[in-house]
């Protein structure tokens, strides 16, 4: 290992600790960022064992912001402006039209950068079916459709956690016909940083890790073997010369 590779993941670690600590402090959003940190560095540096300890310090994170934003309650309908700076009300969102899902990930940012908690679901138009679709997006984006809430102007939070849990399931779905492991990962990820509220996804994408971490080191134990068998073909031709 070189000594910058070395470095890489020892800086990884470091922001892996650093999760911990926060999220045993009740710290979940310095233990978000720290946790985000490392996952994106593991990726980077293809460390998918540390990527996957990431994800799931990650997902432990939104749990606990997620949960005190329900505990919070309705914060209220975004149909108009969508605030460019906090301070941003704890609780739970719903965004509608004519604002979009991008104004969605805004308010979640700028909540962020406040310090207090919030999920944020968008709907679209309903369909003519009766449904409604909600979508949320990143560097992915994804979409699917549930039964409209029983109040349409003050969502129950069940109806929005069904709402966060079918984005979930539509994106680890969008995924299931991709078999090759790094691929998948890839993806995972993608869907992971379009929809954090996403709980089975993180855990599609901890899953995911482990068996992208098998296949690299199953590709570098052949590899190995490839450049064992060379060179003990080299030696023995020199031997026979």
């Amino acid at each position: 290992m070189t000594r910058k590779r070395m470095s890489k993941l020892e800086k990884i670690d470091a922001l892996l600790g650093e999760s911990r600590s926060a999220l045993d402090a009740s710290d979940a959003f310095k233990g978000e960022r720290s946790a985000l940190e490392a996952v994106l560095k593991s990726h980077d540096a293809q460390d998918y064992t540390r990527m996957g300890k990431g994800v799931e310090l990650l997902r432990e994170s939104r749990r606990a912001k997620r949960e005190a934003a329900l505990d919070a309650g309705f914060a209220g309908i975004i149909d108009a402006e969508v605030p460019e700076s906090g301070p941003v009300d704890p609780g739970y969102y719903l965004v509608r039209p004519p604002r979009v899902g991008v104004d969605g990930r805004a308010l979640g940012e700028v909540a962020d950068q406040s310090g207090n908690p919030v999920v944020v679901v968008v709907r679209e138009p309903t369909t003519r079916d009766g449904r409604c679709p909600i979508v949320t997006i990143g560097p992915v984006t994804i979409r699917s459709k549930i039964g409209l809430p029983e109040d349409e102007d003050a969502p129950s939070p069940d109806w929005v956690m069904d709402a966060v849990d079918e984005l979930s399931e539509a994106a680890i779905e969008e995924m299931d016909q991709e078999s090759r492991a790094i691929q998948r990962m890839d993806g995972l990820l993608d869907r992971v940083l379009a929809h954090p509220d996403g709980d089975s996804l993180h855990e599609a994408l901890v899953e995911a890790c482990t068996h992208a971490a098998a296949f690299e080191e199953e590709a570098r134990a052949k590899a190995a073997a490839k450049a064992s068998a060379k060179a003990a073909s080299a030696e023995d031709d020199a031997d026979d010369e």
